[in-house]
């Protein structure tokens, strides 16, 4: 930008005989709206902790000093115990992180605020700079005009970062929180149990945690998380029936079976011997109501025809009724005993 506004004010500027104004004018106006334009709008109160007293405080404490303090005399630590001490040092150094990253944010927000339209004013006034100009200038204002619209595409390729900003803010902001709340909950410990070379470790990753690789990462690991689910509800749909056929019937000769009609209840034997006849996946200890949600999704998989239907739920019935003969047989065999 700087450039443009020399080019814009090294030149005077010159009105020709027909009385309209030179290119050059219009050149430097414009390059001092592109000027006012691309400063940064901010969207928060200045801060009341200044990052730069923060750091100051941060360097009487450096990694050496502060661990030499912490093995060190209760002199070289100004009379405090350890555990005091390293509570000290780490608040100073989560305080100086939290500084420099509300003023990260600030920027972040901040940064591309009005670029797009000083750009439009730009390619706007050279433009009309151009048709203006006088023949001898017409190639200077229209490589100039060019220029800027080139530079105009360039901010266009950002809109898709600075829309997707906020989220990666936010998972920067998530980021931090989930490694605040780890040394939170290591601050009940003693100082043998948590020393001060573990609260820096600390810190170097709660520091880490607030950079827009980490946060662009946690978005990336999220969307990843929920292209999985999608696709595994895609698998499910194709897996399952259409439905096309009227099964209705078939269902229900197996439902009364399963389950009791009156309350709803469910035949645990009878669901066993389903599952064990139709080689459904299910695990031994699970519940009759899972072993029946996965019957029906063995057959919502298996037998979609209305004649497929049939053929399996008469297969069942079959062999639940074997199943019930048989234990008649045990229990009147040995009542005759």
């Amino acid at each position: 930008m700087g450039g443009l506004k020399q080019l814009g004010t090294a030149k005077a500027v010159q009105v020709g005989a027909s009385g309209r104004y030179s290119g050059k004018f219009v050149l430097s106006t414009g390059a001092l709206l592109l000027l006012q334009a691309c400063a940064p709008m901010v969207g928060s109160p200045r801060p009341v902790v200044n990052p730069s007293d923060m750091q100051a405080t941060v360097a009487r404490y450096p990694y050496d000093t502060a661990l030499g303090a912490f093995y060190g005399t209760s002199a070289q630590r100004g009379g405090l115990a350890r555990r005091d001490y390293r509570d000290m040092v780490m608040a100073i150094y989560l305080g100086a992180i939290d500084a420099e990253y509300y003023k990260f944010r600030q920027d972040l927000a901040a940064s591309g605020r009005g670029s797009a339209l000083g750009m439009d004013l730009l390619v706007l006034g050279l433009t009309g700079a151009t048709a203006l100009a006088s023949a001898d200038d017409f190639e200077d204002w229209a490589v100039a005009a060019t220029m800027a619209g080139g530079a105009r595409a360039a901010v266009d390729k950002n809109l898709f970062f600075d829309r997707t900003l906020p989220s990666v803010i936010s998972a920067m902001d998530a980021e931090r929180a989930r490694v605040r709340t780890s040394i939170e909950q290591k601050i009940d410990l003693d100082e043998s149990r948590y020393p001060l070379p573990a609260v820096f470790n600390d810190i170097a990753a709660y520091q880490l945690a607030g950079t827009l690789e980490r946060g662009m990462q946690r978005v990336a690991a999220i969307a990843s998380a929920d292209a999985a689910a999608a696709q595994a509800d895609l698998d499910r749909a194709v897996a399952a029936c259409e439905q096309v056929e009227d099964l209705a019937e078939d269902n229900r000769r197996l439902t009364e079976v399963l389950r009791d009609p009156a309350d709803g209840s469910y035949d645990a034997p009878a669901i066993d011997v389903a599952v064990e006849e139709l080689g459904v996946e299910a695990e031994a200890a699970a519940t009759p109501a899972v072993k029946y949600a996965a019957i029906h999704g063995y057959l919502n998989r298996a037998a979609c025809s209305k004649s497929e239907r049939k053929a399996v739920v008469d297969r069942v019935l079959g062999a639940i009724g074997a199943a019930d003969a048989d234990d008649d047989e045990a229990t009147s065999g040995g009542d005759g005993e």
